[in-house]
């Protein structure tokens, strides 16, 4: 370490010299001991604090030296500031080495803002130095090296992230490849708002117009699939965002701000351009309402500020309008080149309506922008709302169909609601206007049932249905579109009454509505599994307390007259009434489909004496245990929602905020106890559903939360939760609490995988007495396992419940490492690359705390990070294995691993090794900077691998929904058969549309 010593004088001019001489014989623990005594009784010298500063900087004594040099400048000493100000900045170069570690171009973003304050600081001493004392030649040479050094360094960041970034997008496959152009596109723009560096954004702008020569390519990747015809036009399009793309490069090039943001804006609009040609219609959509709504937001913004555009900017802003209708324009001829049958009829009219209005709005917008902004911005407004109404409409397309019928019932009940408050604002729009179009809306909405429905049913049937099949799915399907009819018609009830009744609303419109919804409630109730409906109760219970919870909190205390929130809902009395007696509707039809749902697992379920259950059966078994397991939950839960529902409707309605609080609080208790037990039986629903593997995961991390706890009290250090203190009992009541339900889980969860991996032969023969070895072998094993972990979990509950904190610990962690040994012999590589992010995350944060600490690190949290450390590094040898064995097994959609996938793990699980080793070592050696570089470095290269095996499998999927599915030929008396059938549904289809002239048959193919 080099540094500055100043010069001492007077009777202690022999001790000064001494300390010298010690400091020049590289002894500087003598310099210290020489004057510490002397600065002791003379500590208003600044010579001397500062002659011993600088002896406790050359004896690596950092704190201390940076505590006397802040006496130094607060002496005052004019002579010694200068220098002073030097070998404080020399300490945070030292302190900038130990956080860069041995490769500070692997720094993840954290460490980098880290080094990035500590240079900074130093750069600012010494040019604070350079200002006291401009003829201190050291400040200035020192300053010269660190700044070169931190743009050399920021340099090679932004070429790694360079690099990672164009990597990553390369990878994307079809449509996704532009997209990620796009993305790179915006991010270059905001870098340029954000005051990055224009070299290496015009870097980034070349790479990109680089990159777009591959979209060529792209488009054979069938994502989505276009033909010839099409791929001309994008390509052409392509043609024309080349150079709007290397015209951004030069200006950010030459540095050019202004012109630089500009450009990139158009080059992002040309590669939007792309985007709409090549994908489908919905997204493309979505990226023209984006763009749309970003326009808007800058006129919005213009208009409140008052400010008087110049003419660059007008020309400039009338482009973006001008381009992003053109863009829409594509959209609407692509959609008028479709086959009326790709999607729904009313889908068709709505955007042949509305996106050509939409486009008449952006033109004029883009026109009166010069002469008028806010009747511009009116005309954006119009053609944003329009295209958001399509584009929300295409979505609802897309849902499931028992999607679709929860989110339609949603919208009927908000409807309702603010149809109750009689306020027009909140329907989107002024006056009736805006209540009819809600109306409209609605009722479109809930005609787009009727494909879905037809979808979902024929979804399930046969290549071949028999004629009783044929009949099976046509009753479904009848019952099912009776309920969207009764939904249609109540929905046409609650409008005909408004029409009559004009505003405000009527209580026969609310009701309407309301029946509208109980229908499409009842429609997603009879297409919903029975965990989905549990599930719903659930969530909608502990709704109703929470609203409960916000009425008594808006009503005040005021008994004069009601708050006007409470008399609004959903905080009214009788909506909160209303929203209960769902809630028990729908606990009452769990109760039902319990027995019948019991009845089928019990009919599935092995016989007592079977010695090989199949895996339906076990899994049968299981469920009926569960269901037998929540029964009594499941009525003690109907009681408190009955009991609420009763409280909630008292026989003479409350007139003041007292008895309407007084009416709530009694409600409440029962809604939370009753959202309590719902999610109990839920939990125990889907309990039933875990493997061993799973069981063992979820023992290994929560034995994880608890193992540092464990070791804090076996250490006597004192353990926090909210305001109390942990104990031994205490911990010991958690880890019976917590860990127990899971322990208990095991036997089942291991019965139903030794089920699973039962040997079952080939083609029908018997298994081979290897494979009865082997499987024998393999139960023994997950036998002894399932042993150990209700063993080690009893001796946790014991030894901390008897005050032993150092047998409870060492109880916890053989749970916890138990467990992961049983789960990793059934995790495949996505679940141990997720686990080892995962784990190395809560490592860097713990790291990071170390680091933040104003006190000394307990030595036994830093062994339990090095333990830690070392059990995540040992999932690497897991990962490798698990690499070997799914790149053997054909690919992707085989349940393999691409090549991609293969190669990067080959290259980054060794170097996430090495980077773990080295951040235990760092670790042990407290150096927790270094150590969390090494971490970050780990972290980055597992994410690595995991980000391209989640693109391969997301590009696997989208392949195989593209790809049709083989069907058999049936004969030819099959073909009239299906014929027949088909005619008789579509004949019975046309009956009900002559009763309501409000459904258009489509005839299917099965």
């Amino acid at each position: 370490m080099l540094f500055l010593p100043a010069c001492s004088d007077g009777d202690e001019t022999a001790v000064v010299q001494a300390a010298a001489k010690a400091l020049q014989a590289g002894d500087a623990k003598a310099a210290v001991a020489a004057l510490d005594d002397l600065v002791e009784n003379r500590k208003d010298d600044a010579v001397l604090v500062y002659d011993l500063a600088c002896a406790h900087q050359a004896s690596g004594n950092d704190d201390e030296a940076r505590k006397l040099f802040g006496q130094v400048l607060a002496l005052g000493e004019r002579s010694l500031r200068a220098r002073t100000e030097v070998n404080l900045a020399l300490l945070e170069v030292k302190k900038l080495d130990a956080v860069c570690g041995s490769d500070p171009t692997e720094a993840g973003e954290t460490v980098r803002e880290e080094i990035r304050f500590i240079a900074d600081v130093a750069l600012s001493r010494l040019q604070r130095a350079r200002d006291l004392d401009p003829s201190l030649v050291a400040a200035g040479e020192r300053q010269d090296v660190l700044a070169r050094w931190s743009r050399v360094l920021e340099d090679g960041w932004a070429g790694k992230d360079r690099a990672a970034r164009r990597s990553k997008r390369r990878d994307a496959k079809g449509v996704t490849f532009m997209l990620a152009l796009i993305q790179e596109q915006t991010r270059i723009g905001r870098g340029i708002g954000a005051g990055e560096g224009m070299h290496n954004l015009a870097l980034d702008e070349r790479d990109l117009a680089e990159d777009l020569s591959f979209v060529e390519e792209r488009l054979g990747d069938d994502a989505p699939k276009l033909d010839d015809p099409a791929k001309q036009v994008v390509l052409a399009e392509v043609g024309v965002a080349k150079p709007a793309l290397d015209a951004a490069a030069a200006a950010l090039a030459e540095a050019d701000v202004e012109t630089g943001m500009a450009q990139v804006a158009t080059a992002a609009r040309r590669l939007m351009s792309v985007y709409v040609l090549w994908a489908d219609i919905g997204p493309a959509l979505e990226m023209i309402l984006d763009a749309q709504r970003g326009y808007h937001q800058l006129t919005e913004q213009a208009i409140r500020a008052r400010l008087q555009l110049p003419p660059e900017v007008i020309t400039h802003w009338r482009q973006i309008e001008t381009d992003l209708a053109a863009m829409l324009d594509w959209v609407i001829a692509r959609i008028d080149a479709l086959q009326p049958d790709a999607a729904v009829p009313a889908w068709f009219e709505l955007a042949r309506d509305q996106l050509p209005r939409a486009r008449e709005s952006m033109r004029r917008s883009a026109e009166t922008l010069r002469t008028d902004l806010e009747e511009s911005m009116a005309d954006a407004m119009d053609s944003l709302a329009r295209i958001a109404h399509v584009a929300e409409d295409w979505r609802l397309l897309k849902m499931p169909v028992g999607r679709l019928a929860r989110t339609l019932a949603g919208q009927e009940r908000d409807l309702a609601r603010q149809v109750a408050a009689a306020d027009p604002l909140a329907l989107t729009g002024a006056g009736t206007y805006g209540v009819e179009w809600r109306f409209a809306v609605a009722n479109r909405r809930i005609g787009y049932l009727e494909m879905a429905l037809q979808g979902e049913v024929m979804s399930g049937a046969p290549d071949n249905p028999t004629e009783e099949q044929t009949q099976s799915l046509e009753r479904r399907l009848a019952d099912l579109d009776v309920r969207r009819e009764i939904a249609l018609r109540a929905h046409a009830d609650a409008t005909r009454a408004y029409e009559a009744d004009g505003w405000p609303p009527s209580q026969a419109v609310v009701d309407g509505l309301d029946g509208a919804r109980g229908a499409l409630r009842d429609l997603w109730l009879a297409l919903a599994t029975f965990e989905e409906v549990v599930e719903a109760a659930a969530q909608e219970q502990a709704s109703a307390a929470e609203v409960n919870g916000q009425a008594v909190e808006a009503a005040g205390d005021d008994d004069a007259m009601l708050p006007e929130p409470m008399r609004r809902a959903p905080l009214s009395l009788a909506d909160q009434a209303k929203e209960q007696a769902l809630v028990e509707g729908v606990v009452r039809r769990i109760e039902a489909r319990l027995h019948e749902e019991l009845a089928i697992a019990k009919a599935k379920r092995p016989a007592d004496d079977e010695p090989a259950p199949t895996v339906e059966q076990e899994e049968a078994r299981q469920l009926a245990e569960a269901l037998a397991g929540i029964e009594a939950t499941i009525t003690a839960a109907r009681a408190e929602v009955a009991k609420a529902a009763a409280t909630l409707r008292p026989p003479k309605a409350p007139t003041n905020v007292t008895g309407i609080k007084a009416v709530l609080d009694r409600a409440r208790p029962s809604q939370e106890e009753a959202a309590a037990l719902l999610a109990q039986a839920l939990d125990e629903l889907r309990r039933a559903q875990l493997g061993f593997g799973e069981v063992a995961l979820a023992l290994m991390r929560t034995e994880s939360s608890l193992l540092p706890l464990g070791r804090d009290l076996a250490a006597s250090i004192e353990v926090k939760v909210g305001a109390e203190t942990l104990t031994v009992a205490g911990l010991g009541e958690a880890q019976e609490q917590v860990v127990g339900p899971l322990i208990a889980r095991v036997p089942h969860a291991l019965a139903r995988t030794v089920a699973q991996l039962r040997p079952r032969g080939e083609q029908g023969q018997a298994p081979t007495d290897e494979q009865k070895t082997q499987f024998e072998q393999g139960r023994q094993a997950l036998e002894a396992m399932a042993g150990q972990l209700e063993a080690a979990h009893e001796r946790a509950v014991e030894a901390l419940g008897a005050g032993k904190p150092d047998e409870g610990r060492d109880a916890i962690e053989l749970v916890g490492n138990v467990a992961r040994q049983a789960w990793t012999m059934f995790a495949d590589i996505k679940g141990l690359l997720e686990q080892g992010i995962a784990e190395e995350t809560a490592l860097i944060a713990r790291t990071g705390s170390f680091q933040a600490a104003t006190e000394q690190v307990p030595g036994v949290r830093c062994q339990g990070a090095v333990v830690d450390q070392s059990r995540t590094r040992g999932l690497i040898p897991y990962m490798t294995e698990a690499v070997k064995h799914q790149s053997g097994q054909g690919g992707a959609q085989g349940g393999g691993l691409s090549e991609e996938v293969v190669a990067l793990a080959q290259r980054n699980l060794p170097l996430a090794e090495v980077a773990m080793v080295a951040a235990e070592v760092r670790l042990a050696e407290h150096q927790w900077s270094a150590a969390r570089t090494e971490q970050e470095k780990a972290k980055r290269l597992l994410e690595e691998i995991l980000r391209q095996l989640q693109e391969d499998q997301e590009e696997d999927q989208e392949q195989q929904q593209q790809q049709p599915q083989p069907q058999q030929e049936p004969s030819d008396r099959e073909k009239d058969r299906q014929e027949r059938a088909v005619q008789e549904r579509n004949e019975k289809l046309k009956d009900r549309e002559r009763k309501n002239k409000k459904r258009t048959p489509v005839k299917e193919d099965w």
